[in-house]
């Protein structure tokens, strides 16, 4: 019979107890997706530092595009460190939380619906506002694949609640679910990124991802996408997804490569962060 900790244990153990408590608070601290992004953006004069990574202040504006279940978290974060400058943008969040100074939309998760829709096509058309005196500041999480979307011309919302429900039941991992997801979407694989050209783009990442691969982190929508049509049709084949006609008349027609250029990327917390921080 296997054996199961009883908490209890620590009531009469002070010492134990305190040790256990402060590995766990490390631990949430390092994952806080607030305090990470205020780590990562310094506003100084005339240029802002991002995850490392400094840009000329803009003379624009600083569109923020906050996609994910630590969406409005992550906003809160970024308005604060760069308060002073104009910021406009968007914030796509399960509750659809406010946060100063931006849109708020609200999304469904973990298979999209109207919200979803919304949320993406509002995602696009603030990015494509930009100019190119404006930065496009994108704050990414988990669950943004499902919180907005946007299906390619072909494919309707029904066919992606259809396909990515089939998905999860499925028990494939995350890569290659939203391997099929970012070949049917308007929004990810980059896509996200290039509606915002020619602005400059940066992007800070709360990761749930094991290996945190950027592609897969709420879809990819400002990184290049290294999978293909092919691919995604392999993993619904392989796994014997039932998927509607129109699906895989998208994956046959879909655009070829996208030369996405990502600016700079960086994760800013992490499950290593996290276990990091706990040792």
């Amino acid at each position: 019979m296997i054996a199961r900790f009883d908490p209890r244990v620590l009531e009469t153990d002070p010492i134990p107890r305190r040790v256990v408590l402060e590995v766990l608070a490390a631990a949430l601290a390092a994952a806080d997706p607030e305090a990470a992004v205020r780590r990562s953006l310094v506003a100084h004069g005339a240029s802002i530092g991002i995850g490392g990574t400094d840009f000329a202040a803009p003379k624009g504006r600083v569109i923020v595009l906050a996609l994910g279940k630590a969406a409005s978290a992550m906003a809160r974060g970024a308005v604060s460190a760069l308060d002073g400058l104009a910021i406009a943008g968007v914030v796509v969040s399960p509750d659809g939380a406010r946060v100063s100074g931006l849109q708020a939309v609200a999304g469904e998760h973990p298979v999209p619906g109207p919200g979803s829709l919304r949320a993406g096509q509002l995602l696009l058309e603030v990015a494509a506002s930009a100019g190119r005196a404006d930065l496009v500041l994108v704050l990414l999480s988990g669950g943004g694949s499902s919180l907005a979307e946007v299906p390619l011309l072909g494919c309707t919302l029904g066919d992606l609640q259809a396909v990515g429900a089939a998905l999860l039941r499925s028990g494939l991992p995350i890569d290659s679910v939203n391997t099929v997801r970012r070949h049917l979407s308007a929004l990810k694989g980059g896509r996200l990124a290039l509606a915002a050209s020619p602005a400059r783009v940066a992007t800070l990442v709360v990761s749930d991802v094991v290996g945190s691969l950027l592609e897969v982190i709420a879809g990819g929508p400002t990184v290049p996408d290294p999978t293909s049509a092919a691919d995604a049709m392999r993993v619904i084949t392989d796994a014997a997804i039932p998927v509607p006609p129109g699906v895989f008349e998208v994956l046959r027609h879909e655009p070829g490569e996208r030369l996405v250029e990502p600016g700079s990327v960086a994760v800013i917390a992490d499950g290593p962060a996290c276990a990091a921080a706990a040792a």
